[in-house]
């Protein structure tokens, strides 16, 4: 049986996997942008998921666990599926946006979800809710410039 901290870290590693994921989805669907202010704002989203990865990789050592260092096979599909929709796509910019909104309130209902966890350590929690904050204004920025397509 797993003991309380194995179970945290592995929310935390879960999270960690979708940051990883996000850095390499978001920095794609940069690179498939003609428009140089939306591809920029797509880079720094992506660099603010390495740092968020690295913030979880230190939680993940607070609680004296490994770090996993395996890829998942829904992150891998969704990095091809942004090729996929880049090329297949009359309209790009709809396009990379789509796929960023999506992957961003997926990632937040993970967040939420290890959230809800109440005997969550406070260290752990601030961390995560500083992520989640920031999660939810790219949200709302990518739901704008959607607005604004």
């Amino acid at each position: 049986m797993s003991t309380y901290n194995e179970k945290v870290v592995i929310k935390l590693n879960h999270l960690l996997r979708k940051m990883l994921y996000a850095e390499k989805g978001f920095e794609k669907a940069a690179n498939y942008l003609k428009n140089k202010q939306l591809r920029d704002f797509l880079f720094k989203i992506s660099e603010q998921r390495s740092e968020f990865a690295k913030e979880l990789k230190n939680e993940i050592k607070s609680f004296g666990e490994e770090i996993e260092h395996v890829g998942n096979l829904t992150g891998s599909l969704h990095l091809m599926w942004i090729d996929i929709i880049a090329i297949v796509s009359p309209n790009t910019k709809k396009a990379m946006l789509n796929v960023t909104a999506k992957e961003q309130y997926m990632t937040l209902m993970a967040y939420k979800n290890i959230l809800a966890d109440t005997s969550l350590p406070l260290e752990a929690k601030k961390v995560l809710m500083t992520q989640k904050v920031q999660l939810e204004k790219d949200l709302s920025k990518i739901k704008e410039l959607q607005a604004k397509r």
